[in-house]
């Protein structure tokens, strides 16, 4: 989301699989961060 608002080239994404306590531990980190760009921080 934040890399699509402020860069303007060519992005190539690899997918990986997690173990599940890191997807668990990266869902508590990532949700409250998206929160917060898409209602507070509009900027680059």
């Amino acid at each position: 989301m934040i890399v699509g608002r402020c860069f303007d080239g060519d992005l190539a994404v690899v997918g990986a699989e997690p173990p599940l306590g890191n997807r668990v531990v990266g869902v508590a980190w990532e949700w409250p961060k998206s929160v917060y760009y898409l209602t507070q921080n509009r900027g680059c």
